[in-house]
C-alpha cells in the first residue's frame, strides 16, 4: 500500500494528513492484514518528510531524478512501515493512536 498526501495551503498545519495517515496505518495492518505501507515525498519537502518520519518508518533511499515538475528535476525520497516494524516498537503503535 502507497500512502500519498497534498493539500491546499489554507488546510495545511491543522493535522488533517496526520489524522489520516494514522487512520490508513491502523486500518492497513489491522483490518487489511498487510505487511508493507509506503510513503514518497519530494527531497526538498521538508514538512511531507516529516510525517513518516514522525511515525516510524524507515527511510529506504532516494530515487535520484525521479520526476519532472515545473521545469527542473526533483528527488524522491522513499520511507516504508512493515508490519513487524509496528509490532516491535510500541512507540509506533501509540504514535498511531488518535
Amino acid at each position: 500500500m502507497a500512502i500519498g498526501f497534498r493539500l491546499s495551503p489554507e488546510f495545511e498545519g491543522k493535522g488533517i494528513v496526520i489524522r489520516c495517515a494514522n487512520e490508513l496505518i491502523k486500518y492497513a495492518f489491522d483490518r487489511l492484514d498487510l505487511n508493507r505501507i509506503e510513503i514518497s515525498c519530494a527531497e526538498d519537502n521538508f514538512r511531507s518528510r516529516a510525517l513518516p518520519e514522525k511515525r516510524g518508518f524507515i527511510k529506504e533511499g532516494i530515487l535520484r531524478d525521479h520526476y519532472y515538475l515545473n521545469g527542473d528535476v526533483h528527488n524522491l525520497v522513499v520511507y516504508s512501515l512493515l508490519k513487524s516494524d509496528r509490532e516491535k516498537d510500541k512507540r509506533i503503535n501509540q504514535r498511531c493512536d488518535l
